[in-house]
């Protein structure tokens, strides 16, 4: 017993610093497909772009549409990469809107370290890339973020005039999950990669579409709920039975898409 006693605390200490250590692993899951092969995208018309920006590589396919006024930015979940929601891209090109699918640092050989701090300077490089180009000057931009995505598209948001945010299986913050996921251990004490999206979304001024499965095994409903009540202009959250965390499309297709897309003619300018 006595042994016991004296182990256990050890125990503790070597698991906290173990989840300290690797918490990057729990959080990016970085594939290891070439960015610049991607047949799904490029049968639709969609190319890889590749710039540097200050010093960041930036990386994002783009479809663009004859006479789009719109552009909707896309951020992938921690799972995947961006070639793999080639299926999504597909499903927009009715849309008078101009897509972009930005890749992850990490990802898919798309340099960069896997931290908030780079990432988050990452999407903003995109931004006032996409933003600043000629053709774009009277175009306005929806920003679409799924899992961890959300949090990103959120900073966004908070940051620049855009007309739309469309969040999927959003997050109050990295530090709820962890505390949620790992209830005996102070957490929010030892995340580095915090990602405080409830705090981006009370600057968040346009309209928001949020969706989460209540099955969600990964990013739990409840916090889904408390990030959409964080929205001073919610433009709907809506439910999801029969979906885990990324099937919406396969779970229920013809709502998933009926959600977007409507949301996205309501909100184009």
């Amino acid at each position: 017993m006595s042994v016991w006693f004296l182990l256990l605390p050890v125990l503790y200490l070597l698991l906290l610093l173990g989840l300290y250590l690797l918490q990057a692993r729990l959080v990016f899951h970085p594939t290891s497909n070439d960015f610049f092969i991607c047949p799904e995208i490029l049968s639709i018309g969609g190319i890889p772009v590749s710039k540097t920006v200050e010093g960041i590589e930036i990386r994002y396919y783009l479809r663009e549409q004859i006479g789009a006024e719109n552009i909707l930015i896309h951020f992938h979940g921690n799972g995947g990469s961006a070639c793999e929601r080639a299926y999504l891209m597909k499903e927009l090109l009715d849309l008078p809107v101009d897509l972009i699918f930005v890749e992850h640092p990490g990802y898919a050989g798309t340099p960069g370290s896997l931290t908030q701090k780079y990432y988050l300077a990452y999407a903003d490089k995109v931004f006032r890339t996409v933003s600043s180009l000629p053709e774009n000057a009277q175009k306005s931009i929806l920003l679409f973020g799924e899992s961890l995505g959300t949090g990103i598209a959120t900073w966004l948001a908070c940051k620049y005039k855009i007309s739309g945010l469309v969040l999927q299986a959003p997050y109050t913050s990295m530090s709820d999950i962890a505390a949620h996921r790992f209830p005996l251990i102070p957490a929010r004490a030892i995340i580095k990669n915090p990602f405080p999206a409830s705090t981006w979304a009370r600057s968040v001024k346009c309209p928001v579409l949020a969706f989460h499965s209540e099955s969600d095994h990964v990013i739990p409903y409840s916090i889904g709920v408390l990030q959409s009540r964080n929205f001073s202009n919610l433009y709907r959250f809506e439910s999801f039975q029969n979906a885990g965390h990324n099937d919406f499309y396969t779970a229920d297709k013809e709502k998933y898409l009926d959600l977007l897309k409507t949301f996205i003619f309501d909100v184009m300018v």
